[in-house]
């Protein structure tokens, strides 16, 4: 991602409360949705060359649960803080989500029981769990944005 120094100037930063460090992800996410509320236009560049070199321990199946489990946070965060959704039934929802997975993994034992990886309807359901797990206690915090906020709000 890049982008001029100039457009700090309406989108102050990056959200510390995502990204590596901290959640772990939709850091990215939300400052380019911030970017396109504040009017700025994103292009793509295709003709650039990212090559990403990774830990081989990032491929194990824990890895592969930590991961969902950060994205659920991750959403749980940008849906309250910045969305402002409202989930009146998220602990029916995380239990639904949970029950699913449990099922999907009784009827398909052979498919997931593996050192590495991670079948992707696992590691959608864990996701979808993750995320209404957390957003009970998202919802709990006053909001750090206003609708579409393209700065903070301040709780000092």
């Amino acid at each position: 991602m890049g982008y001029a120094r100039e457009v700090f100037s309406k989108v102050p930063a990056f959200d510390t409360e995502l990204g590596p460090g901290s959640r772990g992800f939709h850091d990215e996410s939300l400052l380019a949705a911030q970017l396109r509320e504040a009017g700025y236009i994103i292009a793509s560049a295709f003709d650039v060359v990212a090559e990403h070199h990774f830990d081989e321990s990032r491929l194990s199946r824990a890895s592969f649960i930590d991961t969902a489990r950060k994205m659920g946070a991750s959403s749980a965060y940008w849906s309250h803080h910045w969305e402002h959704e409202e989930i009146s039934n998220a602990r029916w929802q995380a239990f639904v989500w949970r029950a699913r997975l449990l099922k999907w993994r009784w009827t398909r034992r052979g498919e997931w029981k593996f050192d590495e990886g991670m079948p992707e309807w696992e590691m959608w359901m864990l996701w979808q769990y993750y995320k209404y797990r957390y957003y009970l206690a998202e919802r709990r915090h006053p909001r750090n944005y206003e609708r579409h906020g393209l700065v903070q709000l301040n709780r000092a």
